[in-house]
């Protein structure tokens, strides 16, 4: 007797197939005066599996006692997954238990008749990915939490017991910096006018971006000292580029390019503004200009992780949008366009999603600006503490992980595009017959081709594969 490891809602068994039982709905139409009938294929009815289940004291196996478990949770009236190991996970309705047990052996067979449920076949079952943008947002706040800290390591790294005093004082954010701190060294004061110079460009091109009322980081508290006047600025200026270009959004590699030269052009006019008050002493120089009594404020490297951070938000967000779209179309493909008396039955409104380019873009230019601020912390030129930015590169690098995971997760879920060559004009209701899909796949095939007149395509067109 050859035994199988199954799992039935996460109970292991070891079964023996007895039978499994197809049967098809064939609808005979009879003519009068005609011998036979025209029979109609109506597909199969529900798949009917039997398993025999054994539980026995052996100390290897399901005991004994395990099987009066697994029959009280047998009587719920839920739908039951199970793991057969032929055929894979079925969802389904177990409609009859037959048991023999021997009490003096310890050990029982269990026969059960599994009917799988018509969920398991549908073409548009909805499955359970990951949602990517929740745990990102949490990163993000995660980031924004470590971007505080970095820059409290940048100012006790450069000014030490002096930079205390940007730690303690409680700021007013719609007063210039420079008017709230008093009794500072020249060193403390130096330092300071690179950070006010900094924040009142972040602030200023704040004001020229567009204001919008969907934002998370109004959610976030950011601290009152200096730390968090400089972060807090930084992420809603990012935030609002982000926004600002949410039109492009269904345009993934457009959207990134923008964004991604929006922080590069925030990047260097915070870096031109820094060095304006700061005698032109660049990160690069940051060790001389200690020694010389001049310090620098590290702002390329808080921009670069904030923008990054910004970055992989706007990301998992275009992600599951692009996924909850994907399902909406894959359930109105599923649904007739005709009713049966030849009504028409207006559709959802046809939306584009994702391309795997697109997706690969977005994943690619996400990973890349985060690689440029881990880069970006990780040197040690910017005169900050050795591990100054290493929270902020865990959490970047948890983001990118998150990103990466999803992708490859929906890759390998979504339908494949291939190429294939029609001898002549077809229209595509008829390609989609050709391969097998249905007729409402028309649609999406088209917005993946460039066919001038859709019932006349030609040569080579792109169509998807199941």
């Amino acid at each position: 007797m050859d035994l199988f490891d199954a799992t039935l809602d996460g109970y292991d068994l070891e079964i023996e197939t007895i039978d499994d039982q197809f049967e098809k709905v064939i609808v005979r139409h009879d003519i009068p005066k005609l011998n036979g009938a025209i029979l109609e294929d109506m597909g199969l009815k529900a798949r009917v599996i039997h398993i025999r289940c054994h539980f026995w004291d052996d100390g290897a196996h399901q005991t004994y006692a395990d099987h009066i478990d697994f029959l009280n949770h047998l009587k719920s009236q839920e739908l039951f997954e199970l793991i057969h190991p032929k055929y894979g996970p079925l969802q389904g309705s177990v409609e009859q238990v037959s048991i023999k047990a021997d009490d003096q052996e310890q050990n029982a067979e269990i026969d059960l008749t599994f009917v799988e449920s018509l969920a398991s076949n549908l073409a548009d079952i909805e499955y359970e990915l990951t949602d990517v943008e929740a745990p990102v947002e949490e990163a993000y706040a995660d980031t924004l939490d470590d971007l505080e800290e970095s820059v409290t390591d940048n100012i006790l790294g450069q000014l030490g017991l002096a930079g205390e005093a940007f730690l303690e004082q409680a700021l007013d954010p719609l007063a210039p910096l420079i008017d709230q701190y008093h009794g500072l060294n020249a060193a403390a004061r130096s330092y300071l006018r690179q950070v006010d110079a900094v924040v009142a460009t972040i602030e200023a091109t704040l004001a020229e971006i567009t204001n919008s009322t969907n934002s998370l980081t109004a959610t976030i508290s950011f601290a009152t000292n200096l730390p968090g006047r400089v972060v807090g600025a930084l992420a809603r200026c990012l935030e609002r580029y982000a926004i600002s270009y949410a039109s492009l959004s269904s345009a993934p590699p457009r959207f990134v390019r923008s964004f991604q030269a929006a922080a590069l052009d925030l990047e260097n006019r915070v870096e031109v503004s820094r060095q304006a008050v700061a005698g032109s002493v660049g990160a690069a120089s940051a060790t001389a200009a200690i020694t010389a009594g001049n310090p620098v404020f590290a702002a390329v490297p808080v921009v670069r992780v904030a923008a990054a951070a910004q970055m992989a938000l706007s990301a998992g967000a275009m992600f599951k949008a692009d996924e909850e779209v994907r399902q909406m179309l894959r359930r109105s493909e599923q649904t007739p366009s005709f009713a049966a008396t030849g009504r028409y039955l207006k559709q959802a409104a046809d939306q584009q999603i994702m391309t795997a380019i697109d997706l690969e873009t977005t994943l690619a230019t996400s990973r890349e600006m985060i690689q440029g601020a881990i880069a970006a912390t990780a040197s040690g030129g910017n005169g900050t503490a050795e591990d100054s930015g290493r929270q902020s590169q865990n959490t970047l690098k948890t983001m990118a992980r998150l990103l990466l995971e999803y992708a490859n997760t929906v890759k390998l879920e979504r339908e494949k595009i291939v190429a294939i060559t029609l001898a002549h004009p077809l229209p595509l209701h008829l390609v989609c017959l050709m391969r097998g899909l249905p007729y409402n796949y028309a649609e999406r095939i088209h917005s993946i081709n460039r066919i001038p007149k859709p019932n006349m395509a030609s040569g080579r067109v792109n169509v998807y594969a199941r």
